[in-house]
């Protein structure tokens, strides 16, 4: 009798242990699958990165904050794209472009220094919107124009009249700036155009070739640059 119920028990547990693995298997494999097919999904999102296409070539101003924005009425193919910066490729020079921006919009002016252009737009003799347009050799393959906003380090710098310009960590006296640049603009013409935005209220100090950047509405340093010989560098002041 003992063995009988055992076999019965047996009889019955068997199928059942066999329908447990097939399901315990099934889910397996689709869960293995799943995770196979999110890692391939993300490796090729990831490999082409912000390549897209756009009907026109246009930047916030982030540093000013109002929503205003400049615009290039040109395609992008196959761009890289944030709101902020952009790099694209174009057949036309860097004058053509610019024109083509201040025909797009009647608020819009420019000024070319050699690769590079300043586009500002202005509404009621107050500037509000800036960016900078650089042409450069060709990356990734052909990309060979950018446009960007001019926001270093928290405040509004004439990033087209520097030459090159890196987002890298460099020290001079001890102090560690962010961000740094080479130019051929003296520090008068570096202080005259900060003082030109009406942002800002500016401290020189000639013994340490530094100037302190004060927003004027808030009345908090904003930012310190080192001015020496060819070379400035920015660090953002936290209050």
């Amino acid at each position: 009798m003992e063995d009988e119920v055992k076999d019965k028990i047996c009889g019955h547990a068997k199928p059942m242990d066999k329908k447990k693995k097939i399901v315990i298997i099934t889910a397996t494999a689709c869960t293995l699958l799943a995770v196979i097919l999110g890692f391939l999904i993300w490796g090729l999102t990831f490999k082409v990165g912000g390549f897209v296409d756009k009907k026109v070539i246009c930047v916030e101003d982030s540093t000013i904050f109002n929503g205003d924005s400049i615009t290039i009425p040109v395609k992008m193919k196959q761009g890289l794209y944030t709101p902020s910066h952009q790099v694209f490729y174009s057949e036309k020079s860097i004058s053509e472009l610019c024109e083509l921006a201040k025909n797009y919009d009647s608020n819009l002016n420019y000024e070319i220094h050699n690769n590079k252009a300043y586009l500002y737009k202005v509404k009621s003799d107050k500037v509000i919107a800036r960016a900078v347009l650089s042409k450069h050799d060709a990356i990734y393959d052909n990309l060979n124009y950018t446009l960007q906003h001019l926001s270093v380090e928290g405040i509004v710098f004439p990033i087209h009249l520097t030459e090159k310009f890196f987002n890298e960590e460099i020290t001079f006296s001890d102090t560690t700036y962010s961000w740094y640049a080479i130019s051929f603009m003296t520090i008068d013409e570096l202080v005259n155009w900060l003082d030109s935005t009406g942002l800002y209220k500016l401290e020189i100090n000639t013994q340490k070739d530094t100037v302190i950047v004060t927003d004027i509405e808030k009345d908090s340093s904003k930012a310190q640059i080192y001015f020496n010989g060819n070379i400035i560098a920015v660090k953002a002041i936290y209050n």
